[in-house]
């Protein structure tokens, strides 16, 4: 499965995000009913649906229009999806206010259907929650993760560059990860504890180039489509 990725550095240069999933029905033989599809969007976004007709939104809006996605979440139902039949899901979304590093879009989709109800996560692209830098130093962060198909694991590669007009010195920069991942490997200089990592950086003078450092992370849960017939990807 793909995961929609984009970084903060990709909301800060376009301001939005457009993103595509297709619900898609793997059996030859079997018709799916009462469909739902769930996408959450982080907080600090807004979103705007640009489904086709045939795929209505569901918001829950309080506004009395299904293009306003507020307590970020946005509900697709269709009551059918017939053998090897696929729809097509949009969103686009764009920044309302500042969020953290690493925020992506969307966090993840939830999926189910009639012999299936319990809502399971799909694969999913970690996103950082937190980020502690010391702020006199203007330290800029991006990491970009990359997906290893099938298994669950990924790899975060995080560049650390100082943007301020000083030698920045005995940097500590600390990451906090969401609680449905597990830290598998941050380097030999890194530092972890449950979901948080932290590294020691050495000296960096400004507009020298970066520290670069390597985590690798697994998704728990299971990946929804596995066990059932409805994909989402």
């Amino acid at each position: 499965m793909q995961c929609e990725r984009a970084s903060l550095w990709a909301f800060l240069h376009e301001h939005s995000v457009e993103s595509t999933k297709v619900a898609s029905n793997r059996s030859a033989t079997t018709f799916l009913e009462e469909i739902v599809v769930l996408m959450r969007i982080p907080i600090g976004t807004n979103g705007f649906s640009r489904t086709s007709p045939t795929l209505p939104v569901d918001s829950g809006s309080r506004c009395g229009t299904s293009s306003c996605v507020p307590r970020n979440l946005a509900q697709w139902t269709f009551p059918t999806l017939g053998p090897e039949e696929s729809r097509t899901i949009q969103l686009r979304s764009r920044v309302t206010q500042e969020i953290g590093f690493g925020t992506l879009i969307p966090t993840h989709f939830e999926a189910s259907y009639e012999g299936a109800p319990a809502l399971v996560k799909t694969a999913a692209t970690v996103a950082v929650e937190r980020i502690v830098t010391p702020w006199a130093f203007h330290i800029a962060v991006h990491g970009e993760p990359s997906p290893l198909p099938g298994s669950g694991e990924q790899t975060y590669t995080v560049s650390f560059t100082n943007s301020g007009r000083n030698q920045a010195t005995g940097v500590l920069v600390e990451l906090v990860l969401p609680e449905d991942v597990m830290v598998l490997s941050h380097g030999d200089d890194g530092v972890s504890s449950g979901t948080t990592v932290q590294w020691e950086i050495e000296a960096l003078g400004n507009g020298s180039g970066d520290r670069r450092r390597e985590i690798g992370l697994q998704q728990l849960g299971e990946v929804f489509g596995k066990a059932c017939g409805l994909e989402i990807k």
